[in-house]
């Protein structure tokens, strides 16, 4: 299947929608010829206009898969997701990056209990907290990058 996403005049992802592999495309098929045309004139034709660009499932082309909110960049040619935090920051390849890299995976222990890392965006700041519920709401633990090493809140 081929998947294209339907923009506003902003260039805002509204829609993603799936066309048949088999729709013709430049004398060959869409299924055969990833970002033809073709499949956007399908498009507009069938909702009688509009603005559609072709996304990739796997991330080939256009950087990411769209998704409804993302913003499609004409002059890159890519699909951006929307900003997370403001804090954080676009890189060469428009993936969102936050001011402090993540700490190795998303899982740590603290206290002999597993915890989750979140981004706490008011303090710029990656946090821990108990993946069992045991904290509720209150983080346990935050990233210090100057030592690289979690301490205790």
């Amino acid at each position: 299947m081929a998947n294209f996403a339907q923009l506003d005049s902003n260039n805002i992802v509204t829609n993603v929608l799936t066309v048949s592999d088999d729709t013709p495309a430049n004398g060959t098929t869409l299924g055969e010829n990833s970002m033809h045309v073709d499949g956007e004139t399908y498009l507009q034709n069938l909702y009688k206009g509009g603005i559609f660009k072709q996304t990739s499932f796997s991330g080939s082309f256009r950087g990411q898969y769209a998704g409804i909110g993302d913003t499609y960049d004409a002059v890159n040619d890519v699909f951006i997701s929307p900003q997370p935090y403001s804090s954080w920051s676009l890189d060469g390849s428009f993936k969102w990056q936050p001011p402090t890299a993540v700490p190795g995976n998303d899982k740590l222990e603290h206290n002999g209990k597993e915890v989750s890392t979140i981004w706490d965006e008011p303090n710029t700041r990656w946090v821990g907290y108990n993946s069992d519920g045991s904290t509720g709401d209150t983080p346990v633990c935050y990233w210090d990058p100057d030592t690289s090493s979690w301490n205790s809140l």
